[in-house]
């Protein structure tokens, strides 16, 4: 599934994909816009561990291997438990 890129090809495995609540994206656009408005923003060790954690599943040659984007940090923390151990 991780080279899956449409939703029919995890429709076609029986992948439920679940849409961002309401909340989880409140809380993204707060951080992108805290990010934009606070020039001394930054994100804490926690958040930057977690982010590490959810690009570690992804190996090279896997095409968002190595990409800058980031993931919402309240987004992570939410679902840290489904993250791989450090």
């Amino acid at each position: 599934m991780a080279n899956f890129r449409t939703a029919g090809e995890f429709e076609r495995q029986g992948v439920e994909l679940v849409d961002n609540s309401p909340d989880e994206i409140r809380d993204l656009i707060a951080e992108q816009l805290q990010k934009v408005m606070d020039p001394c923003f930054s994100y804490s060790d926690e958040d930057e561990v977690l982010q590490q954690r959810f690009r570690s599943l992804f190996r090279p040659g896997h095409y968002t291997y190595g990409s800058a984007s980031r993931v919402g940090s309240a987004f992570l923390k939410k679902y840290r438990d489904l993250l791989p151990n450090e």
